[in-house]
């Protein structure tokens, strides 16, 4: 029988004013780091901002544990394991079973990143299909936008990468806007609590990640 625990971040703190205002403040420091990865491509670049998006909201709100039992997707425990942890006897033996634990985890975790990258793509389309209803002016420029959400100037925030833009950053605000909160996170772990509350840093990386 494996046991396991799950992790839940404790999102609803985001609708508080302070818990929000301390969200968007780890964002600011989190995106200055971010800007180095300008030059990355799109799917590194989103591993990039998915962790950030994932681990601020963690560390400002926390999370709930709850034990599962009998976990069907554990991938990194199968019979070869079980084999290995029954005949441990001594540390040596021990230790060449955590390393064998270490690596397995290790196989399923890269498996997963690559069928997200391969995904990444198509995940877009809903997000796309919200902008393009909010779409006023397609020539506009989105380092040339300026929106100003709960205090936060997304231009101030935006990767100038001296390339025209396809989405304007008001669109992309608009759509952000219209998505439904309370609805559980996706496989990425990205929220839309974590998207709207970050303002227009949040708005800033997706125009970038978009154009």
């Amino acid at each position: 029988m494996v046991t396991t625990e799950l992790e839940r971040i404790k999102i609803g703190k985001l609708q508080d004013q302070n818990g929000k205002d301390e969200y968007v403040e780890r964002l600011k420091d989190s995106f200055s780091k971010i800007k180095q990865y300008e030059y990355l491509e799109l799917d590194e670049l989103w591993k990039v901002m998915k962790s950030v998006l994932v681990d601020e909201p963690r560390k400002v709100c926390g999370v709930n544990k709850r034990t599962n039992v009998n976990k069907k997707d554990n991938e990194w425990w199968n019979f070869e394991i079980g084999y290995k942890m029954l005949k441990v006897r001594n540390k040596d033996a021990k230790m060449r079973a955590k390393e064998y634990v270490k690596r397995r985890k290790n196989d399923i975790k890269e498996r997963y990143d690559k069928r997200f990258s391969d995904d990444f793509r198509e995940n877009q389309q809903p997000f796309w299909h919200m902008v393009k209803k909010t779409r006023k002016n397609p020539e506009t420029s989105c380092k040339h936008d300026t929106v100003a959400d709960d205090n936060v100037t997304a231009t101030e925030y935006t990767i100038d990468d001296g390339n025209e833009s396809g989405i304007t950053m008001d669109e992309i605000v608009k759509a952000l806007k219209r998505r439904r909160i309370g609805k559980a996170a996706g496989y990425d772990r990205v929220s839309s609590e974590m998207l709207m509350s970050g303002g227009g840093i949040v708005a800033s990386l997706l125009c970038h990640l978009f154009n």
